[in-house]
């Protein structure tokens, strides 16, 4: 019996292989590109505020010396670390740049990429990585689009309908839910900014929906148990209703409601050191400039209670204990988790 399961395990591993493979060798055919090109936007309807994606990243303007380096260099340079590949390649960074004097500098780099990577690319066009590179180019379209000549913003539009069609047709293949309430955010965007874009918009609401749905538990808390997630999807969903706000359409309900359980969570978790507890697959992120971005839109969450989705609070004085009591999540939500069940956390005077 223990036999048979191997084989059968090793099978169905190497036909996932070959699927990768398969889709991976398609995904860079001409025929495949070609297929992401549908239309050349003839205007843009909303340009959505750089402040509000500013929001999303901690990253200084200076984070990768990108203003002491050519862009052909830039695309040149190896690193052993994913994240700073995959911040590099998502460009939320160009909200940190200053406004006056890095117009020039930030077409020739968006031009750059658009040259080297118009067409897909396994590495830089990651789900998530294109998904945040949409937000970050249409949220500083001052500093890359305006008084550009025909010819750049033509390559430029093109690049962005190639890259919202690309999530539009593989959004339902995205693994993880967090993951996917981000591309839900891009799909929705390009399909606000361009009229000729609202199969985008109407599709990236209804995944949205089915996401909060099945993800969230009765309190707002996401399933996998993973504080870190709070932060995350708190961050995109806020983003999507201010998003709705700016451009005046209408905001759902379902999305209001989420928003307000979700805020719960937020505040629920919310330690004096301004850092969420580092358990269940959590890392160390701190809080602080969210909280001052929350405050100038006039975001208010409180909770004062001992426990949310079986995970227990106690406050005293100066003390903050935080231990989960739930059962693990199911298998569909295991990708970061660890510790598990009466792991714990203790902070006393801030440490």
């Amino acid at each position: 019996m223990y036999r048979i399961k191997s084989i059968k395990l090793y099978f169905l591993s190497v036909l996932k292989l070959f699927l990768v493979t398969f889709k991976n060798y398609y995904f860079k055919s001409k025929f495949y590109n070609k297929k992401l090109v549908t239309y050349i936007p003839s205007r843009i309807f909303y340009s959505p505020s750089s402040f509000l994606c500013d929001s999303l990243t901690t990253s200084s303007n200076d984070f990768y010396k990108i203003t002491n380096i050519s862009p052909e260099l830039l695309w040149k340079t190896k690193t052993k670390d994913r994240l700073k590949f995959d911040n590099l390649h998502n460009f939320l960074w160009l909200t940190k740049l200053d406004r006056k004097h890095s117009k020039i500098f930030a077409k020739n780099i968006v031009n750059s990429w658009i040259n080297n990577f118009s067409n897909y690319d396994p590495d830089t066009w990651k789900m998530e990585t294109t998904a945040k590179r949409i937000i970050a180019w249409t949220s500083n379209f001052d500093i890359v689009l305006q008084d550009s000549d025909k010819e750049y913003k033509e390559k430029f539009l093109l690049s962005l309908i190639k890259q919202s069609n690309f999530l539009l047709k593989n959004i339902k293949s995205v693994p993880h839910e967090s993951n996917k309430i981000i591309c839900c955010a891009a799909t929705i965007l390009s399909g606000i900014i361009f009229n000729e874009n609202d199969t985008n918009y109407k599709i990236g609401i209804k995944e949205l929906e089915k996401i909060v749905k099945n993800y969230f538990d009765g309190s707002g808390f996401p399933k996998s148990r993973n504080p870190e997630e709070v932060f995350i999807c708190a961050k995109y969903l806020i983003l999507i209703r201010e998003w709705f706000k700016e451009a005046q359409k209408f905001i759902p309900d379902f999305l209001d409601e989420i928003i307000l359980k979700i805020g719960n969570c937020y505040a629920f978790l919310s330690c004096s050191n301004k850092q969420f507890p580092l358990f269940n697959g959590a890392t160390e992120i701190n809080y602080k400039y969210y909280d001052i971005f929350l405050k100038n839109l006039k975001y208010k969450f409180h909770n004062n209670d001992y426990e949310i989705a079986n995970i227990i609070k106690i406050k005293k004085k100066k003390f903050e204990f935080f231990i989960d009591c739930g059962n693990p999540p199911s298998d569909k939500f295991l990708k970061h988790y660890q510790a598990g069940c009466l792991s714990f956390e203790l902070i006393s005077n801030k440490q």
